[in-house]
């Protein structure tokens, strides 16, 4: 990928506010000149037919799966905000099922089969297994995480759950596990941190990060496979876009999948009815504009 931010340049020293405003400012000009070249390139595709039209869009690029198992292809590159310009070729509204907190839900699969793997349990270990347990069943991981943390309680507002699930996420991936947001983890959850922070220094960083998309496209890869030749479907990492009247076979086989892959952890009769959600993609003034 070419090289988007470049160095800044000053006859006067820049200070490191003043060099962090230039660079936020690059990179919101970056990202709309990017939303601005996405959307008309498939605003271009309405006045087609052709399904080869879409290889000639400057933003095409050819799909590649990935050494962790993810899908990278042009669906799944577009943003969201464009995203929600779309509607089916039959102008139908586009939904979406996705995993809550997709990310720190499968670390934490991942790590309390780890510690079903050790036999029993310390009380303390046990505590914190039936807390990630519920929070994961509940789909609360990012709500109990800023309501529960002095920290990360500063992201209470709605305008803020953005930042509040990027530092999030870079506490379980990124390279400083000193940083106020990963310590802040730490006191939350000191045993499923120890377990991350430990891969990192045995693998490296980008381990872990690589255990739970591998995990994700065991799960969404799979399920997606066995769609229906016949119905609307996208997927896009930890979701899938499909139909409304489609919404419920697609969760019913993520359920499925997931009791597959980790039946020692969670029992038949629990229910996984909070863990995928179902929202619409498609905006109401697309829904309008199209209808």
């Amino acid at each position: 990928m070419a090289r988007i931010i470049r160095e800044f340049k000053s006859k006067n020293k820049v200070s490191e506010d003043e060099s962090l405003e230039l660079l936020g400012e690059e990179l919101k000009s970056f990202r709309l000149k990017r939303y601005h070249n996405v959307f008309n390139s498939f605003k271009e595709l309405n006045t087609h037919t052709d399904s080869f039209e879409v290889y000639k869009l400057p933003v095409f690029f050819k799909p590649k799966r990935a050494e962790s198992g993810r899908i990278y292809h042009l669906g799944a590159s577009v943003p969201k905000y464009i995203r929600e310009c779309f509607v089916t070729k039959k102008k139908e509204i586009i939904y979406e099922v996705d995993m809550a907190s997709a990310q720190p839900s499968i670390l934490f699969l991942e790590w309390m089969r780890s510690l079903s793997s050790k036999g029993a349990l310390k009380p303390a270990e046990n505590a914190e297994y039936e807390l990630c347990r519920g929070l994961f069943l509940e789909g609360g991981i990012y709500a109990y995480i800023r309501d529960n943390s002095n920290y990360y309680s500063q992201f209470k507002s709605e305008e803020k759950y953005g930042e509040l699930k990027e530092q999030i996420l870079t506490s379980l991936n990124g390279k400083n596990d000193k940083a106020p947001f990963v310590v802040a983890l730490k006191e939350l959850f000191p045993h499923f941190m120890k377990w991350v922070i430990d891969i990192k220094e045995k693998e490296g960083h980008k381990r872990v990060s690589h255990i739970g998309q591998s995990a994700e496209a065991n799960i969404f890869v799979e399920v997606y496979k066995r769609l229906p030749d016949d119905i609307f479907s996208l997927i896009i990492h930890d979701c899938i876009l499909t139909t409304k009247e489609n919404t419920r076979l697609v969760r019913r086989l993520l359920v499925e999948r997931l009791r597959e892959l980790y039946k020692d952890i969670i029992p038949p009769n629990e229910s996984l009815e909070k863990v995928f959600k179902i929202e619409k993609v498609s905006h109401e003034y697309t829904i309008k504009a199209k209808g």
